[in-house]
């Protein structure tokens, strides 16, 4: 099942979720996480992920801005 539903991660793009399903399952386990907290879990880690690669590519451009290569 676990597999099934990294795959449907993937297919919707959210690479970060797929990757750490089952340690995000691990922890709802050992937490007593309810299903809804641990969707919550794994819908945040996507989104800090999401913001962390666009700040580095903005960062990236800005620099490529601001110090073109001669």
């Amino acid at each position: 099942m676990v597999v099934a539903i990294q795959r449907k991660f993937w297919e919707l793009r959210l690479k970060h979720s797929a990757e750490n399903i089952e340690t995000a399952l691990a922890q709802a386990t050992q937490k007593n996480l309810s299903i809804l907290q641990t969707i919550d879990r794994l819908l945040d880690l996507e989104i800090d992920k999401r913001r962390q690669a666009r700040f580095s590519f903005e960062s990236a451009w800005v620099e490529r801005q601001m110090f073109p290569e001669a």
